[in-house]
């Protein structure tokens, strides 16, 4: 019997100790610094005292509703785990508790993040050059980073005032270094925001590790993996509205972007050397040409793989709906497919540039199951532009193109493009080999139709 009890005590001597996460407060109202932080009775008034917390799994930095905060969240290796996230968040009800950067570099910065939520804030930061910026350094795989029902705005003034501002500063930034130990994350996350008037891009994510561009052969790689950005609205940003760049298996869905590249050239959501990613979903519109480049809500950009664009619905476009580009040769099998594009060049902007525009030397591209119908100012249907080359294979297949009587079939598609089973509608230009029956009109009007709702109303699922 005494033998079982002891048993019984070692067990519970040698029990790991089970560590009880911490609620912080903070309330500019009513807090005081000089409190504990641990109550919303004893709230904070500032972030002044997080910098001496070592925060936990399941710890929660929360903030009161309301409440109009000053200053910046500067935490070093903010790290929860699996089942325990770290949270930032609010509490109480009312609006989003508001917080101004007030000149700092991003109003909230965050070294090395693992596990952690960051939701229901209202940022802006416009002396400062970020809303959120999250940086890994040294760090290894990083798991689990979730933004969701944020409002970021006014970030970044002067970039609007920059002809080029860098694209990776704005209002969602995240940034992986290269050191002696590689970094990257594994799942992100951002979902229900509201990401509007601010420079320099809405969403930028990058690596400093090349996932196709420039990699020698056997070279490791240390992709950003698992991206999702979905159910947000961008709009009236200085540049690019997402540029994602160094990624494998991310996707961006039922997301609306709009009025960007206000000053820069840019477009509106696109991925960069990455490698299986998706645009899907989407509506994208007015987005602007600054200086007569680029101007699509929806592009794969130079050294991108097996990337896809599909039902999106994009309209009112100074520049293309759909761009794919190939400066660097490293870039191949990507498709755009079953897309919407109404009034889109409507600015006629740089020679080569279309509805749907293929840019540089794109080789072992797929476009099919495309409708473009222009409007009344666009200027061409589809283009093949040169960067340092034209296009070398683009394959279209199953596409209707409804033109206007003047918008134009791109007089450098043929020879690169290989055309199998499309309709061209009211296009004045269009080489003999490719003109089809007209008898077959009100048909694909009906698919115009049927592609439009459908396309809508995924969105609204």
């Amino acid at each position: 019997m005494h033998f079982i009890k002891l048993l019984v005590i070692l067990s519970i001597i040698y029990l790991p100790f089970s560590t009880i996460a911490s609620d912080y407060y903070i309330s500019a109202a009513v807090g005081n610094d000089n409190n504990k932080g641990i109550s919303q009775e004893e709230a904070w008034a500032s972030f002044n005292n997080l910098e001496k917390i070592t925060f936990s799994p399941g710890d929660r930095i929360l903030l009161h509703a309301g409440d109009s905060l000053k200053g910046n969240i500067y935490l070093i290796e903010l790290q929860g785990s699996l089942n325990k996230p770290i949270i930032i968040s609010s509490y109480g009800s009312g609006a989003k508790p508001y917080i101004d950067g007030n000149g700092n570099q991003a109003a909230i910065y965050i070294k090395n993040p693992a596990h952690i939520i960051i939701e229901n804030l209202e940022i802006v930061n416009p002396e400062g050059e970020y809303g959120i910026y999250l940086e890994a350094e040294e760090s290894g795989e990083l798991q689990n980073v979730v933004l969701k029902n944020l409002n970021v705005h006014d970030v970044y003034a002067t970039s609007a005032e920059i002809s080029s501002p860098p694209k990776t500063k704005g209002g969602i930034v995240l940034k992986a270094q290269k050191g002696e130990k590689p970094s990257w994350w594994n799942g992100v996350l951002i979902e229900n925001c509201n990401i509007h008037d601010l420079g320099s891009c809405g969403i930028s994510i990058g690596s400093d590790y090349k996932v196709n561009k420039g990699i020698e052969e056997g070279e490791k790689t240390y992709p950003i993996l698992g991206v999702e950005i979905r159910h947000n609205t961008i709009k009236n940003i200085v540049r690019d509205g997402a540029i994602i760049r160094q990624c494998k298996g991310g996707v961006m869905e039922y997301n609306t972007v709009s009025r960007t590249g206000l000053v820069a050239i840019s477009n509106g959501m696109w991925w960069y050397d990455s490698d299986s990613c998706i645009i899907q979903y989407n509506e994208g519109f007015a987005c602007k040409a600054a200086f007569y480049r680029d101007g699509a809500p929806f592009s794969i950009d130079n050294s991108s793989t097996r990337c896809i664009i599909q039902f999106n619905y994009s309209h009112d476009n100074e520049g293309a709906g759909y761009m794919l580009f190939g400066h660097d040769d490293t870039g191949w099998g990507n498709i755009i497919r079953h897309n919407l594009s109404v009034n889109d060049h409507n600015s006629n902007i740089a020679e080569g540039i279309g509805a749907i525009a293929i840019v540089s030397r794109v080789r072992d591209a797929h476009v099919h199951h495309n409708i473009v119908i222009a409007g009344s100012e666009t200027d061409y249907v589809l283009g093949h532009r040169s960067w340092d080359g034209f296009p070398l294979e683009v394959i279209y297949n199953n596409n209707l193109f409804i033109g206007n009587g003047k918008a134009k079939f791109g007089e450098h598609v043929l020879p690169a493009g290989k055309f199998e089973h499309n309709l061209f509608l009211n296009v004045p230009n269009l080489p003999k080999e490719l003109k089809q029956d007209n008898n077959l009109s009100d048909y694909f009007s009906k698919i115009a139709q049927m592609q439009m709702i459908k396309t809508k109303a995924s969105k609204m699922d």
